[in-house]
């Protein structure tokens, strides 16, 4: 009897003890024993105080994998790895959310990893430099990588057409040759024209309507391959992927491009959610790019970054928690006249509010970079500086007046860099 009652008072504590983790520290837990810890030291780890809810939804593998490469000789403590942790399953989300699969951003992970474990090699036991040079080198990594993945979609676009499609002009493909595709055209037309309205209703400014419309317009000449594909990949029941149809088809309705919401599908499929969170994460993903296209048309200059993709999903990402949405209008404002800089400029700007530097401050130095004339690729270089300038006792106040001293004349860098850290 009182071997029994011992054995449910163990299941009952276990099964509390599984309660209470259930989530990400829960998977992450369990990658980190796959990956060679002891039980004892995983949960030690995931234990610690650190900003957790914002690890929810990352890939626990992909976090375990850079944290074992990033720990071998790194002698940070407990808590600084609690906090390399949340970095690194901030960094995968990023990833994931501008269309890169676990395994891509795992790997661009290990990468930017490797390269911040070589830049802060000789501060064994720094975290705060180790996760400073992690940040900056995943910025590069999914800039880089965004850019080559968007521009090899656009080749398998062009390259992929059926050979009964004529090129029909800028309004997309015409089937069947130029006189039913010129007919089909205009019925689609019409058509999308009718729905536009009847979805945002007439009231609706003329410059929101045209990008609805443009929207329309491409999500009706893309395949729907890649959809059919991803929900044949999933495994869903006739009645869970009809309801997930009409979920695509209702964000076309809206303007949203395919292309946007089927990283969210694919991503929820690799990790095997259920279908009901899954249709929750694509509905809100849906709303924030709603929400991020209606700000971006509201700002002068904003219609350059509404035509790429990487920066409209990126405005999302930022109106999804990272930031209040009178901040991301100011950021898209100062972006607006060098859009290629955009996500470099943005990622930048979090650095610095999360380093510590008041947001006037913050704001003062990405202007006065967006003025000068060095290239997105070397906004990185401001963090590295900072950090070091307090390395060496001098005041963030002091950095940046030499920041926005130097700013102007600075062609490279280095050069910025020199000056500042004289």
């Amino acid at each position: 009897m009182k071997k029994g009652i011992t054995i449910g008072l163990g299941l009952f504590l276990l099964a509390g003890a599984l309660w209470a983790q259930d989530g990400f520290t829960a998977r992450l837990a369990t990658a980190l024993q796959q990956m060679g810890w002891t039980q004892d030291a995983a949960q030690l780890m995931v234990r610690q105080q650190a900003q957790w809810q914002r690890a929810e939804g990352a890939d626990a593998e992909g976090v375990a994998l850079a944290l074992k490469y990033a720990l071998r000789n790194s002698g940070l403590e407990v808590q600084e790895q609690a906090r390399l942790a949340v970095q690194v399953a901030e960094g995968l989300k990023e990833m994931n959310a501008l269309g890169f699969r676990d395994r891509e951003a795992a790997r661009a992970m290990l990468q930017a990893m490797r390269q911040a474990m070589a830049e802060a090699g000789s501060l064994r036991g720094d975290g705060e430099l180790l996760r400073l040079r992690l940040r900056d080198q995943v910025r590069l990594a999914t800039s880089e990588h965004s850019r080559l993945r968007l521009r090899q979609q656009d080749r398998d676009r062009l390259g992929d057409q059926p050979e009964d499609i004529v090129p029909g002009g800028p309004s997309g493909q015409q089937w069947g040759g130029r006189e039913a595709g010129s007919r089909q055209t205009r019925r689609m037309h019409g058509s999308l024209i009718t729905r536009v309205h009847s979805a945002v209703g007439r009231k609706a400014s003329p410059p929101l309507l045209l990008w609805i419309l443009a929207g329309l317009l491409a999500a009706a000449s893309l395949p729907a391959q890649g959809l059919e594909a991803a929900l044949a990949r999933g495994r869903f029941s006739p009645e869970q992927q009809q309801a997930l149809e009409a979920q695509f088809r209702e964000a076309e309705l809206q303007g949203i491009p395919v292309s946007l919401l089927l990283p969210r599908l694919e991503e929820g499929i690799a990790k095997k959610a259920p279908a009901a969170r899954l249709q929750e994460a694509l509905r809100r993903q849906a709303g924030l790019l709603l929400e991020a296209r209606t700000l971006l048309v509201d700002i002068p200059g904003g219609d350059s970054l509404l035509a790429d993709p990487a920066s409209w999903a990126r405005t999302a990402n930022l109106l999804s928690g990272a930031l209040p949405a009178a901040e991301v209008r100011l950021l898209v404002g100062y972006c607006a006249r060098r859009p290629a800089d955009y996500r470099p400029a943005t990622y930048l700007y979090l650095s610095l509010v999360e380093w510590g530097l008041e947001p006037e401050l913050s704001r003062q130095l990405l202007k006065a970079l967006l003025d000068s004339s060095l290239p997105g690729e070397s906004f990185p270089v401001v963090m590295e500086i900072l950090v070091e300038g307090r390395r060496q006792r001098l005041a963030p106040e002091q950095l940046v007046r030499r920041l926005l001293l130097r700013l102007p004349g600075a062609a490279s860098a280095e050069e910025l860099k020199r000056g500042v850290l004289r």
